[in-house]
């Protein structure tokens, strides 16, 4: 038996696009493969044309049910199948190198049931359009999306022990199964081979069908097996699918205590259109506002005091030049709510707050930030200073819908919900780092097993922060030069 079974269900497929795949399995540095082409029965031409290639020692055909999807057609192909078994479309391509690290990353990895990586994408007229760098396996995001894709493989043995694909699973099986193998084995089973290794052609032209089971693909959402893992889970949750897209809503039975704090300078325009902004789009109830004003101008003073008292909210000045985390920590000490949120930015969508508050009572999470977005430019989550042109993939979801939480490895004071206890527990933030305070929080927290998520759908309108100060900057990176930078956060600085 091979080490690796590589599946492809044709459907129509363009000659010229599966010998390009063909070519491409050719020039693999391991040669430890077969390509099993899976044709519905009716389909006479794609039989034809898979024939063609039957010849090859490498290269099987197989006919199997129409409308029948891949993954329960690997169930009936199973006791004949490799070590490892993948999925494929009908007109991607793997890089020569790409099995034999996925090979090597198996053998470091005994333990490891799925071994998945990167992807590049083309667009329709085959250019490269974008890199699809996936990262360590977030269970939050494997909860609403299946970014295994292409290219991922399943340990066969593991598959078989599993039952095979759940046939009563809605329409994504493999989905289902990355659920259960999470829950069973934990993240460990899965292993992240960091390196592009496959190019994914999308065409966008597939035909609208009302079954997407009829899709030649793997759907990458199964609304079914996303319930039954929360439920698994003891998660209440509402779990809809909108335009593509999975949307999971919890139902905590307790709304916590946040006290808010919202930053404030001499601006008095840019100030109260924040405070506005912040009160229009608040929907959640247990809730203590504190406007900290960091200025001297008394017009803003008084402004500002006028206006804290219509809303209910309490008002606190200090000199411009303070230093923030301090205020912070003193304030910290008074406060006796169970989240603290620290905003220097405008609230920009609807019910953001509550997003923010469901996701910290999830298990594990610390704490808990928006999407940052400036006027120009969609920011990293925490590094001040840092900015990319565009949206990144992975904080899309499908069709541009921010609905996916992801682990990450910074947030950004601009809007940061943290658990008071926790915050607490680690001396509140640091007070020699007064731009980096934030960033600094999150890494003690990510150094010491707490999650970090950032909730798309909470996004805050910012302005472009300034670069800290380089004393600050080399302060930064030599405390934390020891630590394991999974998320390159000391790139930007």
């Amino acid at each position: 038996m091979p080490q690796f079974s590589l599946m492809v269900q044709l459907r129509a497929p363009i000659q010229r696009e599966l010998n390009e795949l063909v070519a491409s399995l050719d020039a693999q540095t391991n040669q430890d493969w077969e390509l099993v082409l899976v044709v519905e029965q009716s389909r006479a031409g794609d039989w034809l044309l898979a024939s063609d290639l039957s010849d090859r020692p490498q290269v099987r055909c197989v006919l199997r049910p129409d409308g029948e999807l891949l993954a329960w057609s690997c169930n009936a192909l199973l006791p004949g199948l490799g070590s490892w078994v993948g999925f494929l479309n009908q007109h991607d391509q793997l890089l020569p190198e790409a099995l034999a690290e996925m090979a090597a990353a198996i053998s470091s990895n005994p333990q490891a049931k799925v071994v998945y990586s990167d992807e590049i994408h083309r667009n329709r007229w085959g250019r490269l359009s974008f890199h699809h760098v996936k990262g360590a396996l977030d269970g939050m995001r494997l909860q609403s999306q299946e970014y295994l894709g292409s290219l991922s493989l399943i340990r066969t043995a593991h598959l078989s022990l599993a039952g095979g694909f759940d046939p009563l699973a809605s329409d994504v099986p493999t989905h289902d199964l990355y659920l259960r193998t999470l829950e069973a084995f934990g993240p460990s089973a899965f292993i992240n081979v960091p390196a592009p290794l496959c190019q994914h052609h999308r065409t966008y032209q597939e035909p609208k069908r009302s079954d997407v089971r009829q899709l030649p693909h793997l759907v990458r959402y199964d609304l079914h097996a996303v319930k039954q893992h929360l439920a698994r889970g003891q998660l209440p949750a509402k779990v809809v699918q909108e335009h593509g897209t999975i949307q999971v809503s919890y139902q905590h039975p307790k709304q916590p205590s946040v006290t808010a704090i919202l930053v404030l300078r001499d601006d008095l325009a840019e100030g109260i259109e924040r405070i506005h902004a912040f009160n229009r789009t608040t929907i959640y109830q247990n809730l203590t506002v504190c406007l900290l004003h960091l200025g001297s101008a008394p017009e803003a003073e008084v402004d500002y005091q006028t206006l804290a008292k219509a809303l209910g909210y309490r008002y606190a000045r200090h000199p411009a030049d303070s230093n923030l985390p301090a205020l912070l920590n003193q304030g910290l000490a008074a406060e006796d709510s169970d989240c603290l949120l620290l905003l220097d930015g405008r609230a920009i969508n609807w019910g953001w707050l509550n997003q923010l508050v469901d996701h910290i009572q999830l298990p594990g999470v610390a704490a808990v930030g928006a999407r940052l977005i400036t006027p120009r430019w969609l920011t990293a989550p925490g590094i001040l200073g840092y900015k990319f042109e565009g949206w990144d993939w992975n904080s899309r979801g499908r069709f541009n819908r921010l609905s996916v939480p992801h682990q990450t490895g910074a947030l950004s004071p601009a809007c940061l919900l943290v658990d008071t206890r926790k915050l607490l527990a680690l001396g509140g933030f640091n007070e020699t780092l007064p731009t980096l305070y934030g960033m600094d929080l999150s890494l003690k927290l990510d150094s010491t097993g707490q999650n970090l998520v950032q909730v798309p759908g909470a996004q805050i309108l910012t302005a472009v922060a300034v670069p800290p100060a380089i004393a600050e900057r080399d302060s930064f990176v030599t405390t934390w030069a020891g630590w394991s930078d999974r998320f390159n956060l000391h790139l930007p600085l």
